[in-house]
C-alpha cells in the first residue's frame, strides 16, 4: 500500500566525463522534485507527514567529490588534488545544513554505509561514511539528532540499533529500547511523537 506513495530519482555520473549527479539532486532539492510528468513541488513545501530520503549519504559524497572535480574541468573519477577535497566537504556541509534547517519541514532519512575512524590511540569506531573520515566523525553528529544502525542478524533479522555500543556512534533523542525490529515506520513515530 506504501509503495504507491514512493517517488525517486537516480543520480549518477558517468565515468570519464563531467560529473552532473550532484548538481542534479541539488537542483531537484532547491528547485522541486520534476522528473518527467511527476512534479512533487519544492522540498520546501512539504510537511511533516513526507520523507525526503537519501541512499546513500556515502554515495552522495562521491558525487560532491566528482563535482568538485567538474568545477575544475576535470572528468568525474580523476584523483582529487586538496582544493578538491576542500570544496567537496564544503558542498557536503552545505547541503547538510540546508535539509536539516528550518526551511525544510520533511522528515529526513539518510543511509550510510559505516566509515571505521581510529583515534590516536587506534581504537577504531563506526561513523556514518561521508566524504571524508574527519567530517564522518565529527561532523555528522552535528547535523542530525538520531543515527541509528541496521544490522542483520544469523537467523536473517533486521534490527535497528539506537544506543551506541562501544563500536558504532549511535544516538536517538526519543526514549526507546535500544533494539527494535528494522521497522521504519515504528522509529519514526517514536522518534517524531
Amino acid at each position: 500500500e506504501g509503495l504507491v506513495r514512493v517517488n525517486y530519482i537516480t543520480f549518477k555520473d558517468e565515468l570519464g566525463k563531467l560529473a552532473t549527479a550532484s548538481k542534479d539532486f541539488k537542483k531537484v532539492l532547491y528547485d522541486g522534485w520534476k522528473d518527467g510528468d511527476q512534479n512533487l513541488g519544492k522540498v520546501t513545501d512539504w510537511g511533516p507527514d513526507t520523507i525526503l530520503g537519501i541512499d546513500s549519504g556515502t554515495f552522495l559524497g562521491e558525487a560532491m567529490k566528482h563535482d568538485a572535480l567538474a568545477l575544475q574541468n576535470k572528468k568525474s573519477h580523476e584523483a582529487l588534488q586538496t582544493s578538491d577535497w576542500g570544496e567537496a566537504t564544503r558542498q557536503m556541509y552545505n547541503l547538510l545544513d540546508y535539509v536539516t534547517s528550518d526551511y525544510l519541514h520533511c522528515n529526513i532519512v539518510v543511509t550510510a554505509l559505516p566509515l571505521i575512524v581510529e583515534d590516536d590511540s587506534g581504537v577504531g569506531r563506526y561513523y556514518p561514511n561521508f566524504i571524508t573520515k574527519n567530517f564522518s566523525a565529527n561532523m555528522v553528529g552535528r547535523f542530525f539528532n538520531n543515527i541509528v544502525r541496521v544490522y542483520g542478524k544469523k537467523d536473517g533479522s533486521f534490527h535497528i540499533r539506537t544506543v551506541t555500543d562501544g563500536r558504532f556512534g549511535l544516538k536517538v533523542e526519543a526514549k526507546m529500547d535500544a533494539e527494535i525490529p528494522a521497522d521504519l515506520s515504528v522509529l519514526l513515530k517514536t522518534i517524531v511523537a
